[in-house]
Protein backbone atom coordinates (compact mmCIF):
# COMPACT_ATOMS: atom_id res chain seq x y z
CA UNK A 1 0.00 0.00 0.00
CA UNK A 2 1.39 3.41 -1.02
CA UNK A 3 1.24 6.47 1.25
CA UNK A 4 1.35 10.20 0.45
CA UNK A 5 1.57 12.79 3.27
CA UNK A 6 -0.53 15.95 3.01
CA UNK A 7 -1.03 19.18 4.92
CA UNK A 8 -2.81 19.37 8.29
CA UNK A 9 -1.48 15.99 9.53
CA UNK A 10 -3.25 14.02 6.82
CA UNK A 11 -2.05 11.07 4.79
CA UNK A 12 -3.44 9.19 1.79
CA UNK A 13 -3.02 5.41 1.73
CA UNK A 14 -4.10 3.52 -1.37
CA UNK A 15 -3.74 0.26 -3.28
CA UNK A 16 -5.45 -1.26 -6.29
CA UNK A 17 -8.67 -2.02 -4.38
CA UNK A 18 -8.67 0.42 -1.44
CA UNK A 19 -8.21 4.15 -0.78
CA UNK A 20 -8.11 5.84 2.63
CA UNK A 21 -7.63 9.31 4.06
CA UNK A 22 -5.89 9.03 7.44
CA UNK A 23 -5.35 11.63 10.15
CA UNK A 24 -2.02 11.37 11.99
CA UNK A 25 -2.79 14.15 14.46
CA UNK A 26 -3.32 11.74 17.38
CA UNK A 27 -0.77 9.18 18.54
CA UNK A 28 -2.73 6.49 16.71
CA UNK A 29 -3.72 7.10 13.04
CA UNK A 30 -7.45 7.64 12.47
CA UNK A 31 -9.23 6.76 9.23
CA UNK A 32 -11.30 9.78 8.17
CA UNK A 33 -12.47 8.39 4.84
CA UNK A 34 -12.50 4.86 3.45
CA UNK A 35 -13.27 4.33 -0.26
CA UNK A 36 -14.08 1.03 -1.97
CA UNK A 37 -15.77 0.16 -5.29
CA UNK A 38 -19.09 0.11 -3.42
CA UNK A 39 -18.71 3.69 -2.19
CA UNK A 40 -17.23 5.88 0.54
CA UNK A 41 -17.60 5.64 4.32
CA UNK A 42 -16.69 8.86 6.17
CA UNK A 43 -15.78 9.50 9.79
CA UNK A 44 -18.51 11.51 11.62
CA UNK A 45 -15.98 14.29 12.26
CA UNK A 46 -15.14 14.46 8.54
CA UNK A 47 -18.83 14.44 7.69
CA UNK A 48 -19.45 17.42 10.00
CA UNK A 49 -16.40 19.34 8.75
CA UNK A 50 -17.46 18.96 5.11
CA UNK A 51 -21.19 19.40 5.81
CA UNK A 52 -22.01 16.05 4.18
CA UNK A 53 -25.58 14.79 4.32
CA UNK A 54 -24.51 11.26 5.28
CA UNK A 55 -21.48 9.25 6.34
CA UNK A 56 -21.91 7.16 3.19
CA UNK A 57 -21.36 8.37 -0.37
CA UNK A 58 -22.26 6.17 -3.32
CA UNK A 59 -20.19 6.29 -6.53
CA UNK A 60 -23.21 7.76 -8.32
CA UNK A 61 -23.12 10.78 -5.97
CA UNK A 62 -19.57 11.61 -7.11
CA UNK A 63 -19.63 13.81 -10.20
CA UNK A 64 -15.86 13.61 -10.60
CA UNK A 65 -12.58 13.45 -8.71
CA UNK A 66 -10.57 16.67 -9.11
CA UNK A 67 -6.94 17.60 -8.48
CA UNK A 68 -6.72 21.35 -8.99
CA UNK A 69 -4.59 24.41 -8.35
CA UNK A 70 -5.92 27.01 -5.88
CA UNK A 71 -4.17 30.31 -6.77
CA UNK A 72 -5.40 32.33 -3.77
CA UNK A 73 -3.32 30.28 -1.32
CA UNK A 74 -0.95 28.64 -3.82
CA UNK A 75 -1.75 25.02 -3.05
CA UNK A 76 -2.88 21.89 -4.84
CA UNK A 77 -6.19 20.42 -3.66
CA UNK A 78 -7.65 16.97 -4.17
CA UNK A 79 -11.36 16.53 -3.71
CA UNK A 80 -14.73 15.35 -4.95
CA UNK A 81 -17.53 17.13 -6.74
CA UNK A 82 -20.67 15.65 -5.20
CA UNK A 83 -23.96 15.60 -7.07
CA UNK A 84 -27.11 16.57 -5.24
CA UNK A 85 -29.81 13.91 -5.40
CA UNK A 86 -32.13 16.25 -7.32
CA UNK A 87 -29.47 17.42 -9.78
CA UNK A 88 -27.90 15.82 -12.82
CA UNK A 89 -24.20 15.11 -13.22
CA UNK A 90 -24.04 17.90 -15.82
CA UNK A 91 -25.47 20.52 -13.41
CA UNK A 92 -22.14 21.73 -11.99
CA UNK A 93 -23.74 24.66 -10.17
CA UNK A 94 -25.62 22.26 -7.88
CA UNK A 95 -22.53 20.22 -7.10
CA UNK A 96 -20.95 20.31 -3.64
CA UNK A 97 -17.18 20.54 -3.29
CA UNK A 98 -15.70 18.10 -0.76
CA UNK A 99 -12.00 18.64 -0.18
CA UNK A 100 -9.97 15.57 0.77
CA UNK A 101 -6.40 16.88 1.10
CA UNK A 102 -4.19 19.86 0.20
CA UNK A 103 -0.50 20.44 -0.53
CA UNK A 104 1.10 23.94 -0.34
CA UNK A 105 3.26 24.77 -3.36
CA UNK A 106 6.41 25.36 -1.29
CA UNK A 107 6.17 21.82 0.12
CA UNK A 108 5.64 19.98 -3.16
CA UNK A 109 7.95 18.82 -5.94
CA UNK A 110 7.02 17.92 -9.50
CA UNK A 111 7.53 14.22 -8.71
CA UNK A 112 5.24 14.57 -5.69
CA UNK A 113 2.56 16.08 -7.93
CA UNK A 114 2.74 13.03 -10.19
CA UNK A 115 2.17 10.78 -7.17
CA UNK A 116 -0.76 12.88 -5.99
CA UNK A 117 -2.26 12.82 -9.47
CA UNK A 118 -1.87 9.06 -9.56
CA UNK A 119 -3.60 8.77 -6.16
CA UNK A 120 -6.52 10.80 -7.52
CA UNK A 121 -6.73 8.60 -10.61
CA UNK A 122 -6.75 5.48 -8.42
CA UNK A 123 -9.65 6.90 -6.40
CA UNK A 124 -11.58 7.74 -9.58
CA UNK A 125 -10.91 4.34 -11.12
CA UNK A 126 -11.89 2.59 -7.86
CA UNK A 127 -15.35 4.19 -7.91
CA UNK A 128 -15.65 4.22 -11.70
CA UNK A 129 -15.89 8.03 -11.86
CA UNK A 130 -14.15 10.62 -14.09
CA UNK A 131 -10.87 12.23 -13.00
CA UNK A 132 -10.05 15.86 -13.82
CA UNK A 133 -6.63 17.52 -13.50
CA UNK A 134 -6.69 21.33 -13.52
CA UNK A 135 -3.42 23.03 -14.48
CA UNK A 136 -2.46 26.44 -13.03
CA UNK A 137 -3.72 29.40 -15.05
CA UNK A 138 -6.47 27.33 -16.67
CA UNK A 139 -9.41 29.69 -17.47
CA UNK A 140 -12.03 29.41 -14.74
CA UNK A 141 -15.56 28.47 -15.83
CA UNK A 142 -17.28 27.31 -12.65
CA UNK A 143 -16.90 27.74 -8.91
CA UNK A 144 -16.45 24.29 -7.43
CA UNK A 145 -14.86 25.11 -4.09
CA UNK A 146 -18.03 26.28 -2.39
CA UNK A 147 -18.03 27.81 1.08
CA UNK A 148 -17.97 25.30 3.93
CA UNK A 149 -18.50 26.66 7.43
CA UNK A 150 -16.68 23.87 9.21
CA UNK A 151 -13.64 23.72 6.93
CA UNK A 152 -10.48 25.32 8.25
CA UNK A 153 -9.14 26.35 4.84
CA UNK A 154 -10.49 29.08 2.53
CA UNK A 155 -12.39 28.27 -0.64
CA UNK A 156 -10.77 27.82 -4.04
CA UNK A 157 -11.83 27.95 -7.67
CA UNK A 158 -11.69 24.77 -9.70
CA UNK A 159 -12.19 24.82 -13.41
CA UNK A 160 -14.20 22.76 -15.82
CA UNK A 161 -12.10 20.71 -18.26
CA UNK A 162 -11.14 22.76 -21.29
CA UNK A 163 -11.27 19.74 -23.55
CA UNK A 164 -12.55 16.21 -23.55
CA UNK A 165 -9.00 14.93 -23.06
CA UNK A 166 -8.80 16.64 -19.67
CA UNK A 167 -11.25 14.17 -18.24
CA UNK A 168 -10.30 10.55 -17.61
CA UNK A 169 -13.22 8.32 -18.66
CA UNK A 170 -14.39 5.59 -16.30
CA UNK A 171 -13.79 1.97 -17.14
CA UNK A 172 -17.52 1.31 -17.74
CA UNK A 173 -18.50 4.46 -19.64
CA UNK A 174 -21.17 2.59 -21.64
CA UNK A 175 -23.21 1.99 -18.50
CA UNK A 176 -22.69 4.98 -16.21
CA UNK A 177 -23.99 4.43 -12.67
CA UNK A 178 -27.13 6.26 -11.59
CA UNK A 179 -28.36 7.41 -8.22
CA UNK A 180 -31.07 4.73 -8.27
CA UNK A 181 -28.99 1.73 -9.32
CA UNK A 182 -25.60 2.36 -7.71
CA UNK A 183 -26.52 3.76 -4.30
CA UNK A 184 -24.98 2.03 -1.31
CA UNK A 185 -27.34 -0.47 0.25
CA UNK A 186 -26.30 0.63 3.75
CA UNK A 187 -28.86 2.23 6.07
CA UNK A 188 -28.23 5.24 8.27
CA UNK A 189 -27.98 3.65 11.74
CA UNK A 190 -28.96 6.09 14.48
CA UNK A 191 -27.83 5.79 18.08
CA UNK A 192 -30.16 3.78 20.32
CA UNK A 193 -31.95 5.87 22.95
CA UNK A 194 -31.29 5.30 26.64
CA UNK A 195 -31.63 3.04 28.51
CA UNK A 196 -29.39 0.53 26.74
CA UNK A 197 -29.47 -2.88 28.44
CA UNK A 198 -26.96 -5.72 28.30
CA UNK A 199 -26.78 -8.85 30.48
CA UNK A 200 -24.10 -7.47 32.84
CA UNK A 201 -24.36 -3.72 32.32
CA UNK A 202 -26.98 -1.03 31.80
CA UNK A 203 -26.54 2.53 30.58
CA UNK A 204 -29.46 4.64 31.75
CA UNK A 205 -30.23 8.33 31.71
CA UNK A 206 -30.04 10.51 34.81
CA UNK A 207 -31.17 14.08 35.50
CA UNK A 208 -27.70 15.40 34.60
CA UNK A 209 -26.38 12.83 32.13
CA UNK A 210 -26.10 9.04 32.36
CA UNK A 211 -24.86 6.25 34.61
CA UNK A 212 -23.17 3.01 33.60
CA UNK A 213 -24.00 0.37 36.23
CA UNK A 214 -24.75 -3.24 37.01
CA UNK A 215 -28.41 -4.27 36.55
CA UNK A 216 -30.47 -5.82 39.33
CA UNK A 217 -30.33 -9.21 37.57
CA UNK A 218 -26.52 -9.16 37.94
CA UNK A 219 -26.83 -8.55 41.67
CA UNK A 220 -29.47 -11.27 42.08
CA UNK A 221 -27.38 -13.83 40.19
CA UNK A 222 -24.27 -13.10 42.28
CA UNK A 223 -26.21 -13.21 45.56
CA UNK A 224 -27.71 -16.59 44.66
CA UNK A 225 -24.25 -17.91 43.74
CA UNK A 226 -22.85 -16.51 46.99
CA UNK A 227 -25.48 -18.24 49.14
CA UNK A 228 -25.19 -21.54 47.22
CA UNK A 229 -21.38 -21.48 47.46
CA UNK A 230 -21.53 -20.71 51.19
CA UNK A 231 -23.91 -23.64 51.85
CA UNK A 232 -21.81 -26.02 49.72
CA UNK A 233 -18.61 -24.94 51.52
CA UNK A 234 -20.14 -25.67 54.95
CA UNK A 235 -21.46 -29.06 53.82
CA UNK A 236 -18.13 -30.26 52.39
CA UNK A 237 -16.24 -29.16 55.50
CA UNK A 238 -18.78 -30.87 57.78
CA UNK A 239 -18.71 -34.10 55.81
CA UNK A 240 -14.93 -34.18 55.46
CA UNK A 241 -13.99 -33.20 59.01
CA UNK A 242 -16.93 -35.12 60.52
CA UNK A 243 -15.84 -38.36 58.86
CA UNK A 244 -12.41 -38.02 60.53
CA UNK A 245 -13.40 -36.83 64.02
CA UNK A 246 -16.95 -37.92 64.84
CA UNK A 247 -16.46 -41.68 64.80
CA UNK A 248 -18.66 -42.29 61.82
CA UNK A 249 -18.42 -45.58 59.97
CA UNK A 250 -15.19 -45.98 58.01
CA UNK A 251 -15.33 -44.35 54.59
CA UNK A 252 -13.94 -46.12 51.59
CA UNK A 253 -11.65 -45.14 50.10
CA UNK A 254 -9.87 -43.60 53.10
CA UNK A 255 -8.81 -40.45 51.20
CA UNK A 256 -12.41 -39.45 50.46
CA UNK A 257 -12.79 -37.23 53.59
CA UNK A 258 -9.60 -35.37 52.61
CA UNK A 259 -11.04 -34.84 49.14
CA UNK A 260 -14.15 -33.33 50.74
CA UNK A 261 -11.98 -30.97 52.80
CA UNK A 262 -9.99 -29.98 49.67
CA UNK A 263 -13.22 -29.24 47.79
CA UNK A 264 -14.36 -27.15 50.76
CA UNK A 265 -11.14 -25.13 50.62
CA UNK A 266 -11.62 -24.48 46.88
CA UNK A 267 -15.21 -23.43 47.47
CA UNK A 268 -14.04 -21.10 50.24
CA UNK A 269 -11.69 -19.35 47.80
CA UNK A 270 -14.58 -19.08 45.34
CA UNK A 271 -16.70 -17.62 48.14
CA UNK A 272 -14.08 -14.98 48.93
CA UNK A 273 -13.84 -14.13 45.23
CA UNK A 274 -17.61 -13.64 44.98
CA UNK A 275 -17.62 -11.37 48.04
CA UNK A 276 -14.74 -9.39 46.53
CA UNK A 277 -16.65 -8.94 43.24
CA UNK A 278 -19.71 -7.66 45.10
CA UNK A 279 -17.71 -5.25 47.25
CA UNK A 280 -15.81 -3.94 44.20
CA UNK A 281 -18.84 -3.57 41.92
CA UNK A 282 -18.62 -0.14 40.37
CA UNK A 283 -20.70 2.38 38.49
CA UNK A 284 -19.55 5.18 36.20
CA UNK A 285 -21.37 8.51 36.39
CA UNK A 286 -21.34 10.87 33.40
CA UNK A 287 -22.36 14.30 34.69
CA UNK A 288 -23.08 16.65 31.81
CA UNK A 289 -23.97 19.51 34.16
CA UNK A 290 -20.67 19.60 36.06
CA UNK A 291 -18.85 18.20 32.99
CA UNK A 292 -17.14 15.38 34.89
CA UNK A 293 -17.03 11.60 34.67
CA UNK A 294 -16.08 9.43 37.63
CA UNK A 295 -16.09 5.83 38.81
CA UNK A 296 -17.63 5.06 42.18
CA UNK A 297 -18.13 1.86 44.15
CA UNK A 298 -21.73 0.66 44.44
CA UNK A 299 -21.48 -0.75 47.98
CA UNK A 300 -18.28 0.95 49.11
CA UNK A 301 -19.05 4.49 47.95
CA UNK A 302 -15.46 5.41 47.20
CA UNK A 303 -14.59 7.49 44.12
CA UNK A 304 -11.75 5.68 42.37
CA UNK A 305 -11.04 8.22 39.64
CA UNK A 306 -12.52 11.46 38.32
CA UNK A 307 -11.92 13.32 35.04
CA UNK A 308 -13.09 16.62 33.61
CA UNK A 309 -14.66 16.43 30.15
CA UNK A 310 -12.07 18.89 28.82
CA UNK A 311 -9.21 16.51 29.65
CA UNK A 312 -10.68 13.56 27.72
CA UNK A 313 -9.38 13.14 24.16
CA UNK A 314 -11.46 10.18 22.96
CA UNK A 315 -13.34 7.03 23.90
CA UNK A 316 -11.71 3.78 22.77
CA UNK A 317 -13.45 0.48 22.07
CA UNK A 318 -10.95 -2.36 22.28
CA UNK A 319 -12.49 -5.49 20.85
CA UNK A 320 -11.83 -8.94 19.54
CA UNK A 321 -12.43 -9.53 15.86
CA UNK A 322 -16.18 -10.14 15.51
CA UNK A 323 -17.23 -13.75 15.07
CA UNK A 324 -19.86 -14.17 12.31
CA UNK A 325 -23.07 -15.97 13.29
CA UNK A 326 -24.60 -16.18 9.83
CA UNK A 327 -27.54 -14.52 8.07
CA UNK A 328 -30.65 -15.73 6.29
CA UNK A 329 -30.04 -13.99 2.96
CA UNK A 330 -26.98 -12.40 1.41
CA UNK A 331 -28.71 -9.01 1.57
CA UNK A 332 -29.40 -9.30 5.32
CA UNK A 333 -26.98 -7.89 7.92
CA UNK A 334 -24.47 -10.36 9.31
CA UNK A 335 -25.06 -11.31 12.94
CA UNK A 336 -21.86 -11.02 15.03
CA UNK A 337 -20.59 -11.79 18.53
CA UNK A 338 -17.47 -10.32 20.17
CA UNK A 339 -15.81 -9.34 23.46
CA UNK A 340 -15.53 -5.59 24.04
CA UNK A 341 -13.66 -3.29 26.45
CA UNK A 342 -14.61 0.39 26.80
CA UNK A 343 -11.98 2.96 27.84
CA UNK A 344 -11.62 6.72 27.93
CA UNK A 345 -8.24 8.37 27.30
CA UNK A 346 -7.04 11.65 28.80
CA UNK A 347 -3.70 11.88 27.01
CA UNK A 348 -1.79 9.99 29.72
CA UNK A 349 -3.64 6.80 30.57
CA UNK A 350 -6.71 4.73 29.73
CA UNK A 351 -9.59 4.41 32.21
CA UNK A 352 -11.69 1.25 31.98
CA UNK A 353 -15.43 1.83 31.86
CA UNK A 354 -16.61 -1.75 31.31
CA UNK A 355 -15.59 -5.18 30.12
CA UNK A 356 -18.29 -6.91 28.09
CA UNK A 357 -18.28 -10.55 27.02
CA UNK A 358 -20.09 -12.10 24.05
CA UNK A 359 -21.74 -8.90 22.89
CA UNK A 360 -24.31 -9.77 20.23
CA UNK A 361 -25.27 -7.50 17.36
CA UNK A 362 -25.13 -7.13 13.60
CA UNK A 363 -23.15 -5.44 10.85
CA UNK A 364 -24.50 -4.00 7.62
CA UNK A 365 -21.02 -3.93 6.07
CA UNK A 366 -19.52 -7.33 6.85
CA UNK A 367 -16.92 -7.25 4.07
CA UNK A 368 -15.47 -4.01 5.43
CA UNK A 369 -15.57 -5.26 9.03
CA UNK A 370 -13.82 -8.48 8.08
CA UNK A 371 -11.12 -6.60 6.14
CA UNK A 372 -10.37 -4.16 8.94
CA UNK A 373 -10.36 -7.01 11.44
CA UNK A 374 -7.35 -8.40 9.58
CA UNK A 375 -5.51 -5.08 9.20
CA UNK A 376 -6.11 -4.10 12.87
CA UNK A 377 -5.99 -0.36 12.16
CA UNK A 378 -7.52 2.02 14.68
CA UNK A 379 -10.64 3.49 13.05
CA UNK A 380 -13.54 5.73 13.91
CA UNK A 381 -16.70 3.98 15.08
CA UNK A 382 -19.31 3.48 12.36
CA UNK A 383 -22.59 2.08 13.68
CA UNK A 384 -23.39 0.62 10.26
CA UNK A 385 -20.37 -1.65 10.82
CA UNK A 386 -20.99 -2.44 14.51
CA UNK A 387 -24.67 -2.24 15.36
CA UNK A 388 -24.45 -3.69 18.89
CA UNK A 389 -25.67 -2.43 22.30
CA UNK A 390 -22.07 -1.96 23.46
CA UNK A 391 -21.13 0.26 20.51
CA UNK A 392 -24.34 2.27 20.83
CA UNK A 393 -23.64 2.77 24.54
CA UNK A 394 -20.10 3.95 23.74
CA UNK A 395 -21.49 6.46 21.22
CA UNK A 396 -24.04 7.73 23.76
CA UNK A 397 -21.29 8.34 26.36
CA UNK A 398 -19.07 10.02 23.76
CA UNK A 399 -21.95 12.27 22.66
CA UNK A 400 -22.41 13.51 26.23
CA UNK A 401 -18.67 14.16 26.66
CA UNK A 402 -18.37 15.53 23.08
CA UNK A 403 -15.41 13.36 22.03
CA UNK A 404 -14.88 10.93 19.09
CA UNK A 405 -15.06 7.15 19.41
CA UNK A 406 -12.36 4.88 17.97
CA UNK A 407 -12.08 1.12 17.57
CA UNK A 408 -9.04 -1.09 18.12
CA UNK A 409 -9.33 -4.73 17.03
CA UNK A 410 -6.95 -7.10 18.81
Amino acid sequence: MEAIPAAHNLKIEFSADSWRLVSTELETPTVLLDATPEGILAHPVFRAARALSSVTISPAQVGRVILGWAPENESWRLGLLLVDGAASVQDTVSMQWCELAAWPQQQIHITDLDKIKFAGQVLARLMDRPFQFVEPRTPTRITAFQEQEAASEENALVEEPTSLDAETPPSRREHPPTLETEALNIPEVTVLPLPIAMPDWHLRRTAVGAVWQRPSSWWLTHLVRLIATFIATILFFLLGIGSLTRGFAAVEPEWLPFLGIAVGVLLMFSLVRLIWHLLNANQVWIDGQQRIIYEQGTLLRLVRWRLDFDSIQYLLITQEAPRPQGRRRSTDPMRIVQDVWLHIYDGQRFYLLAQLHDVEGQTFDWDNVRTHGRTKTRRALQLVEYDTPAHHAAQQIADIIKVPVYIDTI
